[in-house]
């Protein structure tokens, strides 16, 4: 829990046997621009919360995001997690330059996933239109939704 929170000098990190990242585990670590987490399988809320220097993301073997996961994470433009299952609230709000998401089995899915996500316009997703949200800018409030999935 809060690993490295709000290091400003923490710019990789690779742990390729860590299986679950906690709570606020590199919670405002601004520098961070490249991480390998081939195991991971869980990661907790505020995980990444205003982690701006990460741009592409892929997890492997991701199931479970709990709510907040990259909360005001602007530098966030491209997020890769083929096994995906479940995500809570908020996750990707604020991540106004997230461009590409790419999560294919997501099934659950929290209120305001992807909250404020305007410059989101290619989404890899089987089930991703159930989720409430209200923000009136991300593609699930524009009527965007559906187009973006096709992409």
């Amino acid at each position: 829990e809060d690993l490295f929170r709000r290091s400003n000098a923490l710019e990789k990190n690779f742990s390729p046997n860590v299986e679950q990242i906690d709570y606020g585990a590199f919670y405002i670590c601004t520098k961070l621009n490249a991480v390998n987490f081939r195991l991971v399988s869980s990661i907790g809320t505020h995980a990444f919360t205003r982690t701006d220097g990460l741009q592409y993301i892929k997890f492997n073997s991701l199931k479970k995001m709990f709510s907040h996961c990259f909360y005001l994470s602007g530098g966030l433009q491209s997020f890769i997690a083929i096994n995906l299952v479940e995500a809570g609230s908020h996750v990707f709000q604020g991540c106004t330059n997230l461009k590409k998401l790419v999560v294919p089995k997501l099934k659950k899915v929290g209120q305001d996933f992807i909250q404020e996500c305007t410059a989101l316009t290619n989404i890899v997703a089987h089930q991703i239109n159930d989720f409430l949200c209200s923000c009136d800018q991300c593609p699930k409030c524009n009527g965007g939704l559906e187009k973006a999935n096709q992409k």
